[in-house]
């Protein structure tokens, strides 16, 4: 199978320094408001996956999903105009990508004109591939609904899907099909950004 192949392919890559922990929140001078969770289902699995070794998977790529929804667009101080860090379990080669579609990929387009960002729907489906008894890629289905404050006041959607591999221990993002819709708090919705190629893992 292709898709196996490449999943075998990519999960050789070796990657330093990173484990399956997520990493510290940044600190805030106010306590943040309580955070909304990421509603989470499981969908297709293709190949033989144990319910423990499932569990693990859908845990761990949530991480890797959830980490990409607050570093590229809820979280941490606006306004700002800097977004290095959005992409932190991407591979270098999709993070290379999706740096060149930061409009898209972030609030890279709207970040210096926003004072705050309210989250209002997380939504994940994980569709898995087993080898070998061992869940080695995934497929995450995503939408992401949140709200801007400040000079641009935007309901802003952003959905698609991210495709990840298993590398030693830590999932990582290898492509994504990925749009984003916007519109005014309480106006119709406006143009939204182009779907994006895949990055590769490297």
């Amino acid at each position: 199978m292709l898709v196996a192949a490449l999943v075998l392919g990519l999960a050789a890559c070796t990657s330093t320094g990173d484990s399956d922990a997520g990493e510290a929140p940044s600190s805030s001078a106010t306590p943040p408001a309580p955070p909304l969770p990421t509603t989470v289902k499981v969908g297709v699995v293709t190949g033989r996956v144990g319910a423990q070794e499932k569990e693990r998977a859908v845990s761990n790529v949530t991480r890797a999903v959830d980490g990409w929804f607050d570093a590229a667009y809820v979280a941490g101080d606006y306004p700002r105009a800097a977004f290095d860090d959005a992409f932190p379990r991407f591979t270098k080669g999709a993070a290379k990508e999706a740096v060149q579609d930061e409009a898209l990929m972030s609030n890279a387009d709207i970040g210096s004109r926003i004072d705050r960002v309210t989250p209002k729907a997380r939504r994940l489906t994980i569709d898995l591939l087993g080898v070998r008894g061992v869940a080695q890629a995934a497929t995450a289905r995503v939408r992401l609904v949140f709200v801007t404050e400040g000079e641009v006041a935007r309901r802003v959607t952003v959905s698609g899907r991210l495709r990840l591999v298993r590398q030693n221990r830590v999932w990582r993002v290898f492509g994504y099909d990925v749009t984003k819709g916007q519109r005014p708090v309480g106006g119709r919705e406006s143009g939204s950004a182009s779907p994006s190629g895949s990055g590769a893992a490297s």
